[in-house]
């Protein structure tokens, strides 16, 4: 029987909180598995292991070995100018390794997990539905729409998380922009955050949640994906979030003052307003906590 779950990317900030999530909500004596690329990685009652997932012999191995009864594949390369800058590595990260896995997956009927992102919306308006048609801007995105669709249409029972603004208690190996924002308020210097970006941001351990939330339950398609969204219940600009930041940290919001994304020249394009509508995964349980609770919790934290 199979007793074990797998997750991707566990040195990465949302797979380490996805695998501190497992372990403290462990159900049937679950063991739980973590892969990383190449620097060696280890979580308390995690079992890390190094694995090429573009290399489908390694992975048809690191599978056989482990026979996990789920997949949770959350490796990606995330950083959108990166992307852009690297197009044929991160293809081959974002798309081909995501469906060499799904196939093996599906062949094997593994329950597969696929964290997606917000920015495949192109951010004309915002509170995006999973039933709305995808429209990204940069090439993390289009990446990302090509993994969904590839990996739905290999593995048909694959749930799709589209995921958004994480933030909360980061790896050594991976932090989230909340570790920039809190280390430049406690600075002399002040904080310049965009006005003209909106998300809606959720906390790590929230997320992960989320993410278990859709592995145990059913998600109906919606044009053809099983797909989910798991943003938080408000829609923020970078700047709203780090004045509620500087608050949790008894700092003065004044610290933090406006500035504008569209003044910046990067290599990826940005959407201006990829905030999500959750309200299918609210309906199966998903209860993300506001920003200014959430906060409060990491802040202590610290």
């Amino acid at each position: 029987m199979k007793n074990s779950v797998l997750v991707t990317g566990c040195s990465g900030f949302l797979g380490w909180n996805l695998c501190r999530w497992l372990v403290k909500n462990r159900k049937d004596n679950h063991t739980v598995f973590g892969t990383y690329n190449r620097q060696k990685f280890s979580i308390s009652q995690v079992q890390t292991l190094p694995l090429d997932l573009t290399d489908e012999t390694a992975i048809a191995q690191a599978l056989q070995r482990i026979n996990p009864a789920a997949v949770f594949h959350l490796a990606a390369a995330a950083r959108p100018n990166w992307c852009q800058t690297n197009a044929h590595i991160s293809q081959r990260i974002n798309v081909t390794a995501a469906l060499n896995l799904a196939t093996q997956c599906a062949d094997q009927e593994i329950d597969f997990i696929f964290t997606s992102t917000d920015l495949v919306f192109d951010g004309l308006r915002g509170n995006y539905s999973e039933d709305e048609s995808v429209s990204p801007v940069c090439l993390y995105g289009e990446q990302k729409v090509a993994a969904e669709l590839r990996v739905s249409d290999r593995h048909p029972t694959a749930k799709i998380c589209r995921m958004p603004l994480m933030f909360g208690a980061a790896p050594p190996t991976s932090a989230s922009f909340l570790q920039g924002f809190i280390e430049k308020l406690r600075s002399p210097e002040p904080l310049f955050a965009f006005t003209d970006e909106f998300r809606t941001p959720a906390s790590a351990q929230d997320a992960a949640a989320g993410l278990v939330i859709a592995l145990e339950k059913t998600v109906e398609p919606v044009g053809g994906l099983r797909c989910l969204h798991l943003g938080g219940p408000e829609r923020l600009s970078r700047y709203d979030f780090a004045k509620k930041l500087a608050i949790a940290l008894a700092l003065s919001p004044d610290q933090v003052q406006p500035g504008l994304q569209a003044e910046l020249t990067m290599a990826a394009p940005r959407s201006p307003d990829t905030s999500l509508n959750s309200q299918r995964a609210f309906a199966l349980g998903y209860q993300p906590g506001f920003v200014e609770h959430r906060l409060k919790t990491v802040v202590g934290a610290l």
